[in-house]
């Protein structure tokens, strides 16, 4: 059961579309929920990749926040 109903994510993906990290930065206090939220969101950005011909130009960092319902 999560303690904290959000849940903060820095994510970095690289130039070529590809996830580098997915890094807890706020949990829900729960380390199972944690992980299934870590793990969604990585095979989302892999499966949704963007092209590897100069869409993206240089790393993005991004920080996902998401409520738990």
């Amino acid at each position: 059961v999560p303690v904290n109903k959000m849940v903060s994510l820095d994510i970095r993906v690289s130039a070529d579309g590809d996830v580098e990290f997915v890094k807890l930065i706020s949990s829900s206090g729960s380390d199972q929920i944690d992980a299934s939220v870590r793990k969604v969101v990585k095979e989302t950005l892999n499966f949704m990749k963007p092209p590897s011909h100069g869409i993206i130009s240089k790393p993005i960092d991004i920080t996902l926040t998401t409520e738990l319902n």
